[in-house]
C-alpha cells in the first residue's frame, strides 16, 4: 500500500517538476538533500516527509493535497494489492481494511 502511495505522490512531483522546468538538484536544495534522494521519491522506492513535501510545495507552487491521492485512487489501487494479499503482513492488510472502511463510509 505504501508503495502505491509513494508512487503516486512521487510521479506528481515528477511531472510538476518538469513541467515547471526545474531539474531534481534544484527539489534537493530546498530540503536540504541530494537529487538521488528526489529520484528515489520521484520513482516511489521511498516515502517524502511531510515537511519537505510542504517545501517542494511552496516551489511547484502547488497545494500539499496536490500531490495526494483522493480515497477513489487509493479505491482504484486496492485491487491490485489484492492479487498480493498473500504476501502482506496482518499490519499491511489492517490497513488495507481501514482504508476499505473509510471509503465505504463516504460513498
Amino acid at each position: 500500500m505504501e508503495k502505491i502511495l509513494n508512487k503516486i505522490v512521487g510521479e506528481r512531483i515528477r511531472t510538476t517538476r518538469t513541467d515547471k522546468g526545474l531539474k531534481q538538484s534544484d527539489l534537493a536544495k530546498v530540503i536540504d538533500s541530494t537529487s538521488a534522494l528526489i529520484s528515489n521519491i520521484e520513482n516511489g522506492n521511498q516515502s517524502i516527509q511531510l515537511f519537505d513535501l510542504y517545501k517542494i510545495s511552496e516551489l511547484l507552487e502547488k497545494e500539499v493535497n496536490y500531490f495526494l491521492p483522493s480515497l477513489q485512487e487509493v479505491k482504484e489501487a486496492i485491487p491490485s494489492i489484492d492479487k498480493k494479499r498473500e504476501k502482506l503482513s496482518p499490519k499491511e492488510a489492517a490497513v488495507i481494511d481501514s482504508l476499505r472502511k473509510q471509503i465505504k463510509e463516504e460513498e
